[in-house]
């Protein structure tokens, strides 16, 4: 890139806020470049912010065409420890000014990015996007390469290449030191929103989102620190301790920023309600296996159980129960008590508030309700039989059967052929006629077969070929084929039956029923739950003889808010993390109360743990609105 093309970017992106030109303390920027090479720049990211930035005198704000100008004329200058090793070489760093010691010391200027400054939200910004931006990523790649090709590094023999992950720690680092040495520079340290334009929340707001775009950056984004910064409401964790550190700083300096900050501490909330269930999520790990197998297990057995046992029992209550309907025989009541006996045994929803129940209940009143029991009767037993698919399914076993499989008796063509066409008749009048009135007892509106053209090719198309069928070419038998496919197009091959019953139920206003019967067995589970939260016996209750260990261990130390002992179950560096992270998120402002939200988020990821870990955190947050 020429100077010309770099002057074109900056203020293509910078013409309203310029740069921000701040000098660079040299004996701590060699520290930090000898931290790049040796892989160790991380430790310094958890620990107090070294004055790596110093704030120029006078006006530290520069439009991007001085600054352009300036890079051009003091290139072949520069004895600065960042100079570029080949002085064409476009850099984001300047000598601090053209005195003899001003041009031996560095300085470093940050862009400040027009769409930035006014930038009312940073929750609807996709910043992995943004940190590919051309323009943004190209501001990027110059600064990561004025680290990478700085004369210093020659005369230290340090070898840093431009792709090395550590730069970006780097560049974090000193943006992380210009927040903090310009909060440090200013008189008054609160903002309100009548500060949102001023030069200071500019300045912070768009190096905060330059921040954002280098977590953001990278084949793998380096961090997901600009997760909270999003409206994803269960961001992830950091993927290395250290970076803890970047998360509490943040926090530390978005006020000063001028943002609407309920989102962010909406997300902080679940993240810190996400380092907890990763504590409850490990020490319940082999409870929680062995109670999935048993339930699999369970499941399994009862899967069998319902197939072998509770549907023969319950057909053979509809089927009786429609015989009655047609007949008018007396009840045989040993026989509806003996099939009522076994389906209790199962007591499922359809036993307690569904079919089986209202079948139950008609019965006792001898069917007075005929029109009522008659649809109930006709809904089952259309969802088991299914017409439509019983009638496709037919169809295909006799075009197989009769096209497809060799005939095992010879001299039965004339047979064959009438019988053939007989069943063909056989299914069209099925189509037309049966069909409609099979489905007219559901008092739905009736609806063509899916695929009905299809069905009557596939009719006219056996029709022609009927007399010939001993004979048909290839071409012939794959034209049926075809057809015989093309009948179930765009039909799910799972098949998914029309179910009748909503609009039933709708109909005859069960659906009240239902929800009073539910709601009134959810408050009962949901008092006694209650009830029982308050005494450290439900805790052994529910895990039994897993009840010691880890989990004995988080279980005592969250219901007496030992605080410090339960987070060193977590990857968070110190207790002060976790504290600043919590007032911000609203977990209180006293350790007690904190170590109290704390008690209750853990208490009912505790007891949800067998649940889906999203599904647990988010039961957890409630308790705090």
């Amino acid at each position: 890139m020429s100077n010309d093309d770099f002057t074109e970017l900056l203020e293509k992106l910078c013409e309203q806020s310029g740069v921000l030109w701040l000098n660079l303390d040299s004996n701590y920027l060699l520290l930090m470049l000898k931290a790049v090479q040796e892989n160790e720049i991380q430790k310094y990211l958890i620990e107090p912010i070294l004055p790596l930035i110093n704030c120029r005198n006078g006006d530290f704000n520069i439009d991007s065409f001085t600054i352009s100008i300036l890079l051009e004329q003091t290139a072949s200058e520069r004895l600065d420890p960042i100079r570029p090793q080949q002085t064409n070489d476009i850099v984001t760093s300047l000598p601090v000014s053209a005195t003899a010691d001003g041009l031996r010391t560095s300085s470093w200027f940050f862009p400040l990015i027009d769409q930035y400054k006014s930038l009312q939200t940073p929750y609807d910004i996709h910043w992995i996007n943004e940190a590919n931006n051309t323009d943004i990523a190209a501001c990027r790649i110059i600064s990561r390469s004025t680290i990478s090709s700085a004369s210093i590094l020659r005369d230290l023999q340090l070898n840093i290449e431009p792709q090395n992950k550590n730069i970006t720690w780097f560049l974090i680092y000193i943006t992380l030191g210009t927040i903090d040495e310009l909060i440090k520079q200013r008189k008054t340290i609160n903002i309100s929103e009548n500060d949102f334009n001023d030069t200071f929340s500019i300045n912070i707001r768009c190096l905060f989102c330059n921040l954002l775009t280098y977590t953001a950056s990278g084949n793998v984004p380096a961090s997901f620190v600009w997760q909270l910064f999003t409206r994803n409401i269960r961001p992830d964790l950091p993927k290395e301790n250290f970076e803890w550190g970047i998360y509490v700083r943040m926090i530390e300096y978005v006020e000063y920023t001028g943002w609407n900050l309920d989102q962010l501490k909406v997300n902080i909330r679940a993240l810190l309600c996400r380092v907890l269930n990763k504590i409850v999520l490990k020490a319940t790990e082999t409870y929680r296996n062995i109670e999935n197998k048993s339930k699999r297990t369970a499941t399994k057995e009862y899967i069998v159980r319902m197939h072998k046992i509770y549907y023969p029992y319950y057909e053979q209550l509809v089927r009786y129960c429609k015989h009655l309907r047609d007949t008018n025989e007396k009840i045989n009541h040993e026989k509806i008590t003996e099939i009522f006996n076994v389906l209790s045994e199962f007591n499922n929803r359809r036993y307690r508030l569904g079919s089986i129940h209202q079948l139950s209940i008609h019965l006792k009143k001898n069917f007075q309700n005929k029109d009522f029991i008659n649809q109930l009767i006709n809904c089952i037993l259309y969802k088991w039989d299914n017409y439509d698919k019983k009638y496709k399914l037919e169809l295909s076993e006799f075009i197989k059967k009769s096209f497809f499989n060799s005939p095992s008796i010879e001299n039965k063509e004339e047979v064959d052929m009438n019988s053939i066409r007989k069943q063909l008749d056989d299914f069209r009048l099925r189509l037309n006629e049966e069909r409609p009135k099979i489905l007219s007892m559901t008092h739905e509106q009736i609806q063509p077969i899916t695929n009905y053209d299809e069905i009557e090719k596939l009719l006219i198309l056996i029709e022609t070929l009927i007399s010939n069928r001993n004979h048909l070419s290839n071409e012939d038998l794959k034209s049926i084929a075809t057809c015989l496919d093309e009948i179930y197009k765009n039909e799910n091959k799972s098949w998914q039956p029309f179910n009748p019953f909503p609009e039933f139920i709708k109909e005859n206003k069960i659906e009240e029923y239902f929800t009073l019967k539910e709601n009134h067995n959810e408050d009962e589970e949901e008092e006694e739950k209650i009830e029982d939260n308050q005494d450290i016996i439900l805790y052994k209750s529910t895990f039994k003889e897993h009840y010691h260990g880890i989990i004995e261990r988080i279980v005592n130390d969250s219901v007496n808010l030992k605080l410090k002992n339960l987070l060193e179950y977590t990857t968070l560096n110190s207790m002060e993390e976790f504290i600043i992270l919590a007032k911000f998120a609203g977990f209180g402002q006293t350790y007690e109360e904190i170590a109290e939200t704390v008690r209750i988020i853990v208490h009912s990821l505790i007891i949800n743990c067998k649940k889906a870990a999203d599904e647990a955190e988010t039961i957890a947050l409630q308790q705090l609105n």
